[in-house]
């Protein structure tokens, strides 16, 4: 394992840019009941393999909350309510350098891109 060569892991689970299209596109992730249970234990799994945090990315605010509290290591929270240990706000998304799709979590600063 990565982990055990002593190489630092952040995981990410939810909505994974990797696999956007196979998620169908920009869209919350863990939805149904089935769904949010796969991504909790994607999380537990996660943390079992050893990462130091992990990533959840536009996830229902209940479901990244209670993978929060189910884990040990910190989640930080992309699109996924306030429950999680940390926050991030991708920078593309916030000034509004994405003309396409600006995700409902973003109020744009600066729409003065030529993109």
């Amino acid at each position: 394992m990565v982990t055990q060569a002593g190489l630092p892991v952040l995981g990410h689970i939810g909505l994974t840019p990797q696999r956007l299209y196979q998620l169908g596109g920009f869209k919350v992730q863990g939805k149904s009941a089935d769904q949010a249970m796969h991504l909790i234990e994607d999380a537990v799994a996660v943390e079992a393999a050893g990462a130091f945090g992990m990533v959840v990315e536009c996830l229902p605010e209940p479901v990244a909350n209670a993978i929060t509290r189910i884990v040990s290591i910190p989640t930080i929270g992309i699109g996924s309510g306030s429950g999680t240990s940390g926050q991030v706000l991708v920078q593309q998304d916030m000034l509004g350098l994405f003309p396409k799709f600006t995700p409902k979590y973003v109020t744009v600063i600066d729409s003065s891109s030529p993109c």
